[in-house]
């Protein structure tokens, strides 16, 4: 199994800004976890996704929060995930949150990331979303 990190002859570590095929050694990406783990660009996703982020600089509607390392970022997959611009929706379950490269559209109803297209429809017909409307409505 390569390196989570490695794909398309790129290296995607949340330690670089941008993707990079200069520090891509296919023996070591392509090898066991054993080899890719000894890596300085590896980074160890499994020790923090289930927590709650820590620090939450999400100010409400509209806010952009800036994904770390050690959160859900490894479950992104930029051609369809990837927003250049924030797309912003009035709906109160949607959250877009920074990545680094661009932003991401997430659902806290579905729990989920949005794909491009769904982040498009929540930002235009938020209002008739199947997802908002079985919501469990407080008292």
């Amino acid at each position: 199994m390569p390196c989570p990190f490695y794909r398309g002859g790129a290296c995607h570590s949340p330690k670089l800004e941008e993707p990079d095929d200069s520090v891509v050694a296919a023996s070591r990406c392509r090898g066991p976890p054993e080899t890719y783990m000894g890596c300085s660009l590896y980074v160890n996703t499994d020790l923090g996704v289930n927590k709650p982020p820590e620090n939450n600089n999400n100010s409400g509607k509209g806010g952009v929060r800036v994904i770390t390392k050690n959160s859900i970022a490894s479950k992104i997959y930029s051609p369809i995930h990837l927003l250049k611009e924030p797309l912003i929706s009035e709906c109160p379950g949607y959250r877009i949150e920074n990545v680094g490269t661009g932003y991401v559209a997430f659902c806290n109803v579905l729990r989920r990331a949005l794909t491009k297209y769904e982040a498009k429809l929540c930002s235009l017909y938020w209002r008739e979303c199947p997802y908002i409307l079985t919501r469990p409505q407080s008292a």
